[in-house]
């Protein structure tokens, strides 16, 4: 598995159009939408999926029981709009608004292989 540069949408969105070179890949502002449309357990079954394959992966390349280096990092994007949304957390109050997304990355480091979910 090769190791995953890119760590937000915005970031993913802007490689996707380097790499493809064509103007219908979404905006990260389109992409958030369809994200935020999807309800909140859905979401959670889509997660549970990938965690499950990741888990999956890792076995057959044999990679459980071994140490690995770990990096969580969570980010939290600002939110402005209606609260009673399941997706909005709160958070410290930072540019006007106590409300955001949170979201974690983690990175995982397993010589020589590295990936990140």
């Amino acid at each position: 598995m090769a190791p995953v540069n890119t760590t937000s949408v915005e970031s993913s969105v802007v490689e996707l159009k380097e790499v493809k070179s064509k103007k219908d890949i979404l905006s990260a502002d389109i992409v958030f939408y369809h994200i935020e449309k999807q309800g909140y357990f859905r979401l959670l079954c889509q997660l549970d999926r990938v965690v499950n394959s990741s888990h999956q992966l890792a076995a057959k390349r044999r990679l459980s029981g071994k140490y690995a280096a770990l990096a969580i990092d969570i980010h939290e994007i600002p939110y402005y709009g209606e609260v009673n949304n399941p997706l909005i957390m709160g958070c410290k109050h930072d540019r006007g608004t106590s409300y955001c997304y949170k979201y974690a990355t983690i990175d995982i480091g397993l010589r020589p292989q590295s990936g990140q979910l």
